[in-house]
């Protein structure tokens, strides 16, 4: 199979490193479809759907996050840059009595707007991403809903099945 049959397939991907690709998890799991490929297949649009499990930073209970993205991907082989914009929603399970825990962060409920431009490097079963993330962060809490954004740099490495 070529490297561009395997992009363009259903792909399952396990990423083993993570440093805010996706979440700030180490393992995520996901499911990348391709939607719409070109007629001269340098021209790609997928949608994915993952699923991982991290730790509160401010306590260490578990919380879950379901990230959702369209992708768009201009390439061929094994190259391939991607833009892609999605929301990520995570549930905590806190109780959210951790003194350092900010105002603003007291929730077990947020979402965000993850909004990423960046390089795929697509080897056999081995998919390397580098993509600088923009967030913008909801976080829900008992004052309501405030928008933040900021930067965070977008590092995976995974295994596509």
């Amino acid at each position: 199979m070529t490297t561009i049959q395997m992009i363009i397939r259903s792909v399952i991907t396990l990423y083993i490193i993570q440093g805010g690709g996706n979440a700030r998890t180490v393992l995520s799991f996901n499911y990348e479809r391709i939607v719409f490929n070109s007629s001269n297949n340098i021209y790609h649009l997928s949608s994915r759907i993952g699923w991982s499990i991290g730790k509160n930073v401010y306590d260490s209970t578990l919380f879950l996050v379901f990230p959702f993205e369209i992708i768009g991907i201009i390439g061929k082989r094994t190259h391939f840059f991607e833009a892609a914009i999605g929301i990520t929603l995570n549930f905590g399970n806190s109780e959210l009595k951790a003194p350092d825990i900010p105002e603003d962060m007291n929730s077990n409920f947020y979402y965000f707007f993850p909004i990423r431009f960046g390089y795929r490097l697509v080897l056999e079963n081995i998919m390397i991403r580098v993509s600088p993330l923009l967030t913008l962060l909801v976080p829900t809490t008992p004052r309501g809903s405030e928008l933040k954004g900021f930067w965070m740099p977008g590092i995976s490495m995974g295994l596509m099945f």
